[in-house]
């Protein structure tokens, strides 16, 4: 089904197609939203950064990038075939710096990037990095959680994922004050130690975000990135 797609998404990226797309387009102005550009070698899953690379140059070539503070105004304007296109990512990862900030700059596209300050000030990886992480590594073959009813996860092939879905299921659905204890209680299951698993700082520093400030807005994304 992915690789019948293919072509049809190929079509709708040359200039014909989005021009006959126009009607189905429901909005004056879109907003895309990222999180992770990744590099090869990248222990943590992303938009591989040739893919934003290319996605950009698309969006230079076929739409009109605008800048944050034009979202209200380009919004109430008629749809047009260059649709105006606004640059998000969320949770203020190391690898914006390295990976997509370069690009913008290059394209000369300014983003807004939504920061959760807490993990800026520490360098603490949010839980979701850490449990992931932590099922990634873990040498166990199959496990079987307390929580799951009896279920045993094989951990070999798709079963890995299937467990990884499942246990972001349960650490979302519990109050934000009892996630770490949980994730501690998974890690030792897992027999995983969780600060050499996750390897190293995940979000950019204070420093670091003053560096890119030149071709990106900075909003707020809560302090500790509460889910609820």
């Amino acid at each position: 089904m992915i690789a019948a797609t293919r072509p049809i998404k190929r079509w709708l990226a040359t200039p014909a197609g989005w021009r006959l797309t126009r009607p189905l387009r429901q909005s004056a102005c879109l907003v895309l939203t990222y999180h992770r550009v990744s590099a090869p070698g990248d222990p943590f899953p992303g938009m591989p950064a040739p893919t934003f690379r290319e996605q950009m140059r698309w969006l230079r070539s076929h739409c009109r990038v605008i800048e944050p503070g034009e979202l209200l105004d380009e919004s109430a304007f008629a749809r047009t075939d260059r649709v105006p296109v606004l640059v998000t990512f969320d949770d203020g990862y190391r690898d914006y710096l390295a990976n997509a900030y370069p690009v913008l700059r290059e394209l000369g596209i300014r983003a807004i990037n939504f920061v959760s300050t807490a993990f800026i000030d520490t360098g603490d990886p949010f839980w979701w990095d850490a449990l992931f992480a932590a099922v990634q590594s873990t040498p166990l073959r199959a496990v079987s959680p307390p929580w799951a009813a009896g279920t045993r996860f094989d951990l070999d092939g798709g079963g890995r994922a299937e467990f990884l879905r499942a246990c972001k299921r349960r650490l979302k659905e519990l109050p934000e004050d009892d996630k770490a204890g949980e994730l501690a209680v998974l890690a030792e299951l897992l027999r995983v130690d969780l600060d050499r698993a996750v390897a190293g700082r995940q979000t950019m520093t204070w420093s670091e975000i003053r560096a890119t400030r030149d071709h990106t807005t900075y909003g707020g994304h809560t302090h500790t990135h509460v889910i609820v």
